[in-house]
């Protein structure tokens, strides 16, 4: 294994870290309100675990709308 890849990851993750953590924030806040409309919307026709995976496809979608 290559260490200083490892070494040079870890360096910017504490560079970046404010940053790293707004785009997680931002990507989990978007999962969640796609998510909570497509539970909504589909009135049981989908379970939870179905509804995650086009959650986290979709997440982009409130991030475009507020940008």
């Amino acid at each position: 294994m290559n260490n200083e890849l490892l070494t040079d990851s870890i360096q910017a993750i504490e560079k970046n870290w404010a940053l790293i953590l707004a785009l997680l924030t931002c990507i989990f806040w978007g999962a969640l309100l796609v998510f909570a409309l497509l539970k909504k919307i589909s009135e049981n026709q989908f379970t939870d675990l179905e509804l995650t995976t086009l959650a986290l496809g979709g997440w982009p979608l409130p991030a475009l709308f507020i940008s």
